[in-house]
């Protein structure tokens, strides 16, 4: 994921990138939200 971001960027290839960062972050959140793991004092 990151490298297809870092490509877009480098080709000067702004939709591209944005689409990219834009389904990382989707991604994340969605990893975010069912992690069930408890969170450690200070990681937030």
């Amino acid at each position: 994921m990151h490298r297809k971001i870092y490509q877009a960027i480098r080709s000067r290839d702004p939709e591209t990138a944005r689409a990219a960062m834009d389904e990382h972050v989707r991604l994340a959140q969605i990893a975010q939200a069912t992690d069930d793991a408890p969170v450690a004092p200070g990681d937030r």
